[in-house]
């Protein structure tokens, strides 16, 4: 049996109570976000901008 990977760990502590395929289908898409981002050009602060107005609601 393998160890769990760094990626199941932090997936664990977004959505603690979601479903383990849940949170694994979250942190594949949060991935396919970073990269989009990464090919954009934005920065880790704009990136993160974007988030804090998306959590913040229309």
């Amino acid at each position: 049996m393998r160890p769990p990977s760094h990626t199941a760990a932090r997936s664990s502590l977004l959505v603690p109570d979601a479903p383990a395929p849940d949170r694994a289908r979250l942190v594949e898409r949060v991935h396919a976000v970073v990269a989009d981002a990464r090919t954009l050009g934005l920065t880790d602060d704009e990136l993160l901008s974007l988030v804090r107005t998306s959590l913040a609601g229309p």
